[in-house]
């Protein structure tokens, strides 16, 4: 599991311990495993998804690199 460095989207890879090419949400190969926390969004219709302005996924709070 890594999080992309431009949208802060949490990637993991398809199949057990194969690691993740790029972002599903950007597009980007800059990918790390440096994050704290973790905001799962089910819905574009909670509260936290509109103010944070996030699509349903999982979501890195902080990049630590």
């Amino acid at each position: 599991m890594k999080a992309c460095r431009v949208c802060k989207a949490i990637v993991r890879g398809k199949k057990e311990g194969k690691e993740p090419l790029k972002c599903w949400n950007c597009g980007s190969t800059d990918l790390t495993k440096h994050f704290s926390g973790i905001i799962i969004i089910l819905s574009e219709d909670s509260l936290i998804a509109k103010k944070l302005d996030l699509k349903p996924g999982e979501w890195a709070v902080e990049i630590n690199d």
